[in-house]
């Protein structure tokens, strides 16, 4: 069997991926194991080399809805550019 060739920022096929559960934030996800953790609060930074993930809890006035994700959070992202 040949070795999977992995782009530098590409998670191979046989990562392994750890539970983060945030204490005040009240959410948890899988993370890939070894990245660098950083956390602020319910906030939580998770870096690797070139690569990274960012969780940030606002405060909102109601529950978001598919059409307003659409026309303000995809906005926002997509303006700041980052490899979304």
């Amino acid at each position: 069997m040949t070795p999977e060739a992995n782009p530098l920022v590409d998670i191979p096929d046989n990562q392994a991926f750890v539970n983060y559960a945030s204490s005040s934030g009240n959410y948890s996800l899988d993370v890939p194991e070894g990245r660098a953790q950083t956390t602020n609060g319910s906030d939580a930074r998770f870096v690797d080399n070139f690569d990274g993930l960012s969780v940030s809890i606002t405060q909102t006035s109601s529950a978001p809805t598919a059409d307003s994700v659409r026309q303000k959070e995809i906005a926002t992202l997509t303006a700041a550019g980052r490899a979304f």
